[in-house]
């Protein structure tokens, strides 16, 4: 895998952005399902409240999972150039979630014949880590390349987009960071810090909201 190529590197990430943009998440709400959600905080469509991130958050996701992070693969010829194996350890939404799952990402490397070698696309999605123990926010079903175009892809079972940034790192302490997406070439904002045992009320409260109240 070659070294992001510079200025060519820097051409190719700005094409691309965030992956909520590209993730397969519904953007239909009905006018019910708008206004159920704003009782708990959960603005669809919109920019989340800070305080209500993890609701907004949840309310997106198909899954909501903890788990270990066995294996990172690379393969810079397939239209997800990054799979994450994760070891799930419990399930906070989502159904027939398998034991093991994989975590596909846009970033990583790919030979470009507009460059004339290895670039790494960085388009601000969350990075993972081996033995990494992780809370992650998922999309199932469909999912969209940005080195495949505006297409599609239709996800295994066992697979699953991130949602946004959806990612948390849990320390041993107890809590989760959530590190902001910074630029290679910047330094990186603030981190926020939650305790997941607060985290999974916030998912619980959001899950339970949107299964009985607001029925697709």
């Amino acid at each position: 895998m070659g070294a992001r190529g510079g200025t060519g590197w820097l051409l190719l990430a700005a094409l691309f952005v965030p992956a909520l943009a590209w993730a397969g998440i519904r953007w239909d709400w009905s006018a019910e399902e708008i206004v159920c959600a704003r009782k708990i905080g959960v603005n669809l469509g919109g920019a989340p409240k800070d305080k209500f991130f993890v609701r907004q958050m949840t309310w997106l996701s198909d899954a909501v999972v903890t788990g270990t992070v066995t294996r990172v693969e690379h393969d810079p010829s397939t239209g997800f150039r990054t799979t994450v194996v994760l070891a799930v350890e419990s399930v906070h939404k989502g159904e027939q979630v398998l034991p093991t799952i994989e975590i596909v990402l846009n970033d990583g490397p790919f030979y470009s014949e507009v460059y004339g070698g290895m670039v790494e696309v960085d388009s601000g999605e969350p990075s993972f880590e081996p033995g990494e123990k992780v809370l992650v926010f998922l999309t199932g079903g469909t999912f969209r390349s940005h080195i495949r175009g505006m297409n599609e892809v239709s996800l295994a079972p066992q697979q699953f987009g991130v949602v946004d940034s959806g990612k948390w790192t849990i320390q041993q302490d107890g809590t989760g960071t959530f590190g902001y997406v910074c630029a290679e070439d910047s330094s990186c904002g603030p981190q926020r810090v939650d305790r997941i045992t607060w985290m999974e009320k916030e998912i619980e409260r959001a899950r339970t909201a949107q299964a009985t109240l607001c029925r697709r």
